[in-house]
């Protein structure tokens, strides 16, 4: 049963209180958003009916899930992560795009944030044309491609907030797409046969609320943090 978000009085709008905000025992920073309470910004600017259909959509799907699947990720040491990556001996990355296919993401900006828009797109781009970075590649934007429409529907409404209220769409990002994205990535690279993890979880906050520029400083990134073969440097 969902339980409803801690209030705050707005600084910017006086008489005006915003859901997310309020430092509680489990969120003493006051800085980021439950899911319950990206439900109360949806359900004054949309209404109950459309909260109602959201969440009809997204409660069978536990990957879509608003508590953003917390505790399931390390969030930690990179290590963990390589743990559960660690594919087969006898693995064979399957089928790729080449860095030239990475439309996908700017396809999506609709819904997604700008700052993984821009950081996917660029690490589509940089990352080698080889089997298993091509293999990386298709996974992601096969997964992508197969979000349900309850979470693709709720990014789109939270976009607003991406410009009127930075903090309140930065803690719904966090706490709801950062450990999806974070899950695909972990995923793809077990799937294609990488014997190292993507970069540790800390990081993946990053990729998803702060954009990187130029391209190249994305690329070197993964290659020094979500190194595939475990080799610092080298994809």
């Amino acid at each position: 049963m969902m339980q409803r978000g801690t209030l705050k009085r707005d600084p910017t709008s006086p008489g005006k209180f915003s859901p997310g905000l309020a430092p509680n025992r489990k969120n003493p920073a006051g800085r980021s958003i439950s899911g319950p309470d990206a439900l109360l910004i949806l359900q004054r600017s949309h209404g109950n009916a459309f909260v109602q259909r959201l969440v009809q959509q997204i409660s069978p799907q536990r990957s879509d899930r608003f508590e953003g699947d917390r505790g399931l990720y390390p969030v930690s040491r990179r290590s963990s992560a390589a743990a559960r990556t660690a594919p087969d001996a006898n693995c064979r990355p399957g089928a790729g795009l080449p860095p030239t296919n990475c439309s996908a993401y700017a396809a999506n900006k609709w819904w997604l944030p700008i700052a993984y828009v821009n950081n996917a797109t660029c690490a589509c781009r940089a990352t080698p044309n080889s089997p298993s970075a091509n293999c990386v590649r298709k996974f992601l934007q096969d997964r992508l491609a197969s979000t349900s429409w309850g979470l693709k529907a709720v990014g789109a409404a939270m976009k607003p907030q991406e410009i009127v209220n930075p903090v309140v769409y930065q803690g719904f990002v966090q706490t709801t797409l950062t450990p999806r994205i974070h899950r695909d990535h972990v995923d793809a690279y077990r799937s294609c046969c990488c014997p190292s993890g993507p970069a540790a979880y800390p990081s993946w906050i990053g990729v998803t609320t702060v954009p990187i520029q130029p391209c190249s400083l994305v690329g070197a990134s993964i290659r020094y943090f979500g190194s595939c073969h475990g080799t610092p440097g080298r994809w």
